[in-house]
């Protein structure tokens, strides 16, 4: 199992994304409304409007057209759009804070500890989230780990018990009087001997939530905290 330390320092990928997408979205919006806003304010367009309507009515309604009833007409249209806009501006920047902080994030923080225990790293402990589907996989995540440490730590206990009875059983062997069955059994030992301590070694390989491991038995962290310091 090899560890893979640089993961810790990529970039969010997917939160990277998804926040350039709704900066992108956005700047669309704002620049949409922008266009609206000026439009309805410009004088161009308030020309056309009257040259529209003196052109259907007769001679006489023409002249009796009242010009500031057209420019309030758009002013008004104009403090209406911006109002709309400032509102479906900030709509959409909540919306997008939501999304980047509540679902964009967590993601990006179960594929980073997904990752760390591809990696042999089983300390991770992913914290719960707002929404109940990326918690609930945050939670599986967790179990997936504890699950996994488990099963590790009960391979160490064997791997102790292990050599303790091929320890005895070595000892047992080397009394003089075993002969040409000892020399068998010896190497027979050997290879049970490195097979054990090929299984201590890739258990020893991960790093473990609340536990340090030692050569006889399993320690909690604080416990193996207080030895070091004594």
């Amino acid at each position: 199992v090899t560890h893979q330390t640089g993961s810790a320092g990529k970039p969010a990928g997917f939160q990277r994304k998804i926040t350039l997408l709704c900066l992108l979205v956005l700047g669309l919006v704002i620049g949409s409304c922008a266009v609206l806003i000026i439009q309805a304010g410009s004088s161009h367009s308030q020309q056309l409007l009257i040259d529209s309507l003196t052109a259907q009515l007769p001679g006489a309604q023409a002249q009796t057209l009242d010009m500031t009833v057209v420019s309030q007409m758009f002013r008004d249209l104009q403090y209406r759009l911006t109002a709309i806009s400032a509102l479906l501006v900030f709509t959409l920047l909540g919306g997008a804070l939501v999304i980047v902080r509540k679902i964009a994030k967590p993601i990006d923080e179960m594929g980073q500890a997904a990752e760390f225990i591809a990696g042999g790293q089983l300390d991770v402990v992913l914290p719960d989230h707002t929404f109940a589907e990326i918690k609930k996989v945050g939670w599986l995540i967790n179990d997936l780990a504890m699950n996994l440490q488990e099963i590790l730590l009960l391979t160490w206990k064997h791997t102790i018990e292990h050599r303790e009875s091929l320890q005895r059983l070595s000892d047992v062997l080397a009394q003089p009087d075993n002969g040409i069955l000892a020399t068998e059994c010896r190497a027979e030992i050997a290879v049970l001997n490195r097979k054990v301590e090929n299984m201590r070694a890739m258990v020893k390989a991960f790093d473990f939530y609340d536990v340090r491991l030692s050569e006889a038995t399993l320690l909690s962290a604080s416990d193996s905290e207080a030895q070091t310091a004594t």
